[in-house]
């Protein structure tokens, strides 16, 4: 870059300063801008011309543009900034993040959290991380021009790790808690990091590992931060191949020395990953060796090995892998394997809980190749029925529709994995069974029993066979609230809230969640006589709809809103034991005011006789 080669008097100077410090005086900053840019504009052109000599020629090359442009001409596109202007922005950012950090080392600073009057305040450093993203990022636009200048302070990743490590949080009380985890910087700024280093490298060929290993080592140095990983990985794989090669053949010869060796033996790290993949794409060996290395610990490096393997037909030795893979995502302990003859993977809880469903999908898939290529044909079928029942658990037509696909000569296999899913329809419907009571399973697994035969009395028997055995044990009964709620709702067709208002609000505080289940179960229980079994259910809770309304006096605080909405449910569905219920709580719970609040509320009559809701 062209520096200014005019060179003013220093009597010059002094005039300029006389002057400025004498407007400053007398001027607001607004007219003091004013009377800069009214000079300017009403300058002829031999005043201009005087003027770009006594400014200097950088300056005077962007007025020339500015000016040639015209007033009220828009800036588009921007004026290059001159390199006073890159100083003194230069200076600002660095001024804001420097006011950043100095706010850590404040006792009640922004940074300071406590959390409760009794807790130890802490210093929250990722808030501090965030606040420095914005400055980050306006510096990154900056960092070929500071770099030409040669100004200071600098990016380099040594210099800004290690002041931070020493300047967050000085001077505070040695009885702050600070976090023992490090904290990662976000991406804008490891992105200046990375590219301050690159454009202050030799440029040369050669080089870039001696970057990478610069920024390793500073951050293996640092005590408390560390850099995004992801901004990492994207600035190494997005370099050009020769580069990329550079770095592993670097990583490879140095990784034994202490700034590497704790990063590359962790699987989860970032320069394992980074190493891994660089791996995957320049030796196809070394690739496989790390991943035969470390599945154990990571499953998530089975998928991509797996397939290399199959695309060499190496099934036999692809085998193994899986199983081992298998066992780490589903965390078996003490030798145990997963068998997918024996065992519903969908039944698991990691499948349905956790965020790798499709990786572990796809080992699957690939072990129903590996077992058709070697002629294992049971375990062939298993898988066929694994990936299926997985992808759709909860559309029990489709499962059951896969069930039936299986061969006549492996029916046992087909029998093992439906009872596994049968009980995986019930727990998902009405959750963990519980010891005291028989939760509804009779008639869960009786909807699905009758899915499989397609027969409607056969749905309608299970659900009055429970309901039976809720009638002859009133302690029971109280326990199956969530699971009579969610049979009522399952047979009402969409229509509880027209048909029994009351009751449907009551049900509502018992079972208010959405399950998985909830489309297929109603959806089946439509096509079994749903309808039939409705007036089953509602007999049964014109019966016995008193008989779950809890008693007032083992609520706890003053909210008695769910005893008001069952009594509502009572005197829809049962007159005679309404006024039986209010005559029992006038008795016992008059002085329960907050009760007889919202009784109230719900236009429930105290004393008089009703008519019987249909």
């Amino acid at each position: 870059m062209k520096r200014d080669t005019k060179r003013r008097s220093p009597c010059h100077k002094q005039q300029e300063k006389l002057l400025l410090d004498r407007l400053s005086d007398a001027l607001s900053a607004e007219e003091m801008h004013r009377v800069l840019a009214t000079a300017v504009l009403v300058l002829d052109d031999a005043g201009r011309r005087r003027l770009y000599r006594q400014v200097g020629e950088e300056t005077a090359a962007v007025l020339r543009t500015l000016l040639a442009k015209g007033p009220a001409e828009k800036r588009t596109p921007a004026l290059t900034p001159s390199a006073g202007r890159i100083r003194e922005h230069w200076a600002n950012l660095w001024s804001k993040w420097d006011a950043v950090v100095l706010e850590s080392a404040t006792e009640d600073g922004q940074y300071i959290v406590q959390e409760h009057h009794w807790e130890q305040p802490y210093l929250d450093v990722s808030s501090l991380a965030g606040d420095l993203e914005p400055i980050a990022a306006e510096m990154r636009k900056l960092i070929p021009k500071t770099i030409d200048l040669g100004l200071e302070p600098g990016l380099g990743a040594a210099d800004v790790l290690r002041n931070l490590d020493e300047e967050v949080g000085a001077g505070l009380p040695e009885w702050f808690d600070r976090p023992d985890q490090d904290c990662d910087l976000g991406p804008e700024l490891t992105c200046c990091i990375f590219e301050w280093e690159r454009l202050m490298s030799s440029g040369e060929r050669g080089q870039t590992f001696a970057l990478v290993d610069r920024v390793r080592r500073a951050e293996a140095g640092a005590t408390r931060f560390g850099l995004d990983g992801n901004a990492v990985t994207d600035f190494v794989l997005g370099l050009d191949e020769a580069e990329q090669r550079e770095i592993l053949a670097g990583i490879e010869t140095h990784r034994q020395e202490e700034h590497w060796v704790e990063d590359l033996e962790s699987p989860y790290s970032t320069w394992f990953r980074i190493r891994h993949a660089l791996a995957g794409r320049w030796q196809p060996e070394l690739f496989e060796h790390i991943s035969r290395e470390n599945v154990a610990r990571d499953w998530t490096l089975a998928p991509p090995l797996v397939a290399r393997l199959l695309r060499r037909r190496r099934h036999e030795e692809a085998l193994p892998i899986i199983d081992i893979a298998m066992t780490s995502y589903l965390q078996l302990r003490d030798g145990g394997r997963w068998d997918p003859c024996a065992s519903l993977f969908a039944a698991t809880h990691r499948f349905r809980y956790g965020n790798s469903d499709k990786d572990a999908l796809r080992l699957l898939e690939s072990w129903r190749k590996i077992s058709s290529a070697l002629g294992r044909e049971e375990e062939r079928h298993a898988l066929d029925l694994q990936i299926a029942i997985a992808r759709r658990w909860s559309d029990g037509d489709a499962v059951l529709a896969a069930i039936a696909n299986i061969p006549e000569r492996f029916a046992p296999l087909g029998k093992r994995l439906f009872a596994q899913w049968r009980e995986l329809v019930v727990h998902e419907t009405l959750g963990p069974p519980q010891a005291d009571n028989p939760s509804g399973a009779t008639w869960v697994g009786g909807l699905v029993d009758a899915a499989t035969e397609g027969s409607a009395p056969l749905f309608r028997n299970a659900v009055k066979g429970w309901l039976g055995e809720l009638e002859r044990n009133r302690n029971v009964l109280a326990a199956s609230v969530v699971a009579l709620a969610t049979l009522t709702a399952d047979v009402s067709d969409g229509h509880l809230a027209r048909r029994a208002p009351a009751l449907s609000r009551a049900l509502g505080r018992a079972a208010e969640k959405n399950d998985a289940l909830q489309a297929w179960r109603r959806s089946a229980a439509a096509r079994l006589g749903g309808a039939e079994v409705w007036d089953v259910v509602m007999d049964f809770w014109k019966r016995n709809v008193a008989n779950v309304v809890p008693d007032p006096g083992s609520n706890v605080g003053a909210d008695y809103s769910g005893c008001a909405d069952w009594l509502a449910a009572v005197h829809e569905l049962d007159v005679s034991a309404y006024r039986r219920l209010v005559a029992d709580w006038t008795a016992r719970h008059r002085l329960r005011r907050n009760l007889w609040r919202d009784i109230d509320a719900r236009k429930l009559p105290r004393d008089a006789p009703m008519q019987s809701a249909r």
